[in-house]
């Protein structure tokens, strides 16, 4: 029985694909846990449909990321926040800070942008220059940082 996976199934196959398994393995497990559906030609289309949508949603996720990072190649962002006499920081800068930052000095900030694709090699807990790094998939863009104390 062909069937189209829903979601990736360890040892047969990744999200989206069609695949030939046997009647009982397909009804008795595959369709039963919703991990896929019967290959009929309305759920492939289907499938297709939903492949190509995600494939021209990746390319604008990296087109806004490539935006950002011509924005990003030659200036860094100044990041205030309240710090003690000797340097440090009463908290560490957070990716969400860093985000909101991008966003006030009106970097075009791709709309996937997530603290948690924003990297530190340490956290940053004095004033200073730093730097983090932004990772979408195998791309990163290199941020620097300067952290001031507020007043």
């Amino acid at each position: 029985m062909k069937v189209i996976l829903l979601k990736d199934v360890p040892k047969l196959g990744r999200k989206g694909e069609v695949k030939d398994v046997s009647d009982g393995y397909a009804r008795n497990f595959l369709i039963l846990q919703n991990l896929a559906s019967p290959a009929t030609p309305e759920n492939i289309k289907k499938a297709e449909e939903e492949l190509k949508s995600k494939k021209v949603q990746k390319e604008h996720e990296h087109e806004g990321f490539h935006a950002l990072r011509s924005a990003l190649a030659e200036k860094g962002i100044v990041i205030k926040k309240k710090a003690y006499k000797n340097g440090k920081l009463y908290a560490a800068i957070s990716g969400e800070e860093i985000i909101e930052a991008l966003k006030k000095l009106d970097f075009p900030v791709p709309k996937n942008l997530e603290a948690e694709m924003i990297k530190f090699d340490s956290p940053i807990k004095t004033t200073g220059f730093h730097e983090a790094k932004i990772i979408l998939g195998r791309e990163e863009i290199k941020l620097q940082i300067l952290c001031e104390p507020s007043s």
